[in-house]
């Protein structure tokens, strides 16, 4: 009816769902997206807060579904207004294990935000095949390796969270390939690596938090002709001066060290981050790297810091240990005598005149 007073609030309830759904709650949803969602629940029983094994998958953590299929899932161990905004995803437990590779079922999901968990293990390749995926916020976890070489797939991706983990190693190639990306925070881990050129191609970004890892090198010049970012954090880094004039107030406190980095240089610095161009490769007769001592005509090492002057070793007859001088007393001291000389030392005559001929 639809007199004032009378009106009837009228439910409508599924009792059968299209092929490949499932009935819950009187709702239908995607059968492999519940799948998935089973199978993080299943994961999670290890945490020390795990999720009930009794609790409907549907009901983990904040869910929304459009037509069926999931495209929002989030549920932080912990309230944090630096990761989520939304108080719906503060679970009262915790989830972790590994993230399933089956996650790329949720080919609809536009957000997954799960920090503040106990999530280990590396990031499943799979996660890549979510195209529609905007947010993917991991903040604050266990997880190790390093980010999927092929991330660079998830062209719809505008904010990346991936700080507070155990991740190293050096960036894929096509993370700089990420067009739409806003925020790039891979802050507190331990990555390593160089900042390139390409990180130009991130047209979109506003916020680059590197902070606590361990990047190295120069950072690139280019990074001034963004036009676009608001937040730096740089500091705790191996970054090596000269730094870019843009951004000289956010680098803080590097650990630079430079010098030779090069393994096969005899002068290589196991503490140098940065290699300057002091590497050396030769090491001279006395073990002394970039020592300039030689061997000399006798093959004794002589010179640099050997205390042994070249060739003094050879006698005046230039015989290496020979017995040859020069006669003090005859032809100005410059007679080579004895020895192999076949010379003798010359003798005073009658007239007390050496090397005369009075007899």
């Amino acid at each position: 009816s639809n007199d004032d007073g009378n009106c009837n609030l009228v439910i409508f309830s599924h009792v059968e769902c299209p092929q490949e759904h499932d009935l819950i709650e009187s709702q239908c949803y995607w059968s492999e997206d519940m799948l998935v969602l089973n199978e993080i629940k299943t994961n999670s029983q290890g945490t020390l807060m795990p999720p009930p094994l009794g609790l409907a998958s549907v009901r983990l953590g904040f869910q929304k579904w459009e037509r069926g299929r999931l495209v929002e899932f989030c549920s932080s161990g912990q309230a944090s207004s630096e990761f989520i905004d939304n108080e719906s995803c503060v679970s009262e437990y915790i989830l972790g294990g590994n993230i399933p590779g089956s996650i790329s079922n949720l080919d609809s999901l536009k957000s997954l935000m799960l920090p503040m968990n106990m999530f280990s293990d590396t990031l499943p390749s799979s996660l890549a095949e979510l195209l529609n995926l905007e947010e993917l916020i991991l903040t604050s976890n266990d997880f190790v390796g390093g980010i999927p070489g092929n991330i660079g797939s998830l062209q719809s991706l505008k904010h990346l969270s991936l700080g507070i983990n155990n991740f190293s190693g050096e960036l894929p190639v096509s993370l700089w390939n990420l067009s739409n990306l806003k925020t790039l925070d891979l802050h507190a881990n331990q990555f390593e690596d160089e900042l390139p050129s390409e990180i130009l191609n991130l047209t979109s970004l506003k916020r680059l938090l590197l902070k606590n890892n361990e990047f190295h090198g120069l950072i690139p010049d280019v990074i001034c002709d963004f036009t676009t970012i608001n937040e730096y954090s740089l500091s705790d880094n191996n970054f090596c001066p000269s730094y870019p004039e843009c951004i000289e107030d956010h680098v803080g406190e590097q650990g630079c060290v430079l010098g030779c980095t090069d393994v096969t240089a005899c002068n290589m610095d196991e503490n140098a981050t940065q290699d300057d161009g002091s590497c050396i490769y030769d090491v001279d007769c006395m073990e002394i790297c970039g020592g300039t001592a030689e061997l000399d005509d006798c093959n004794v090492c002589s010179g640099g810091l050997s205390g042994h002057p070249a060739n003094i070793d050879k006698d005046c007859n230039g015989d290496c240990g020979g017995d040859a001088y020069y006669d003090p007393n005859c032809g100005n001291g410059t007679s080579c005598i004895d020895g192999n000389t076949g010379m003798v030392a010359c003798v005073q005559d009658c007239a007390g005149v050496w090397g005369g001929s009075l007899v």
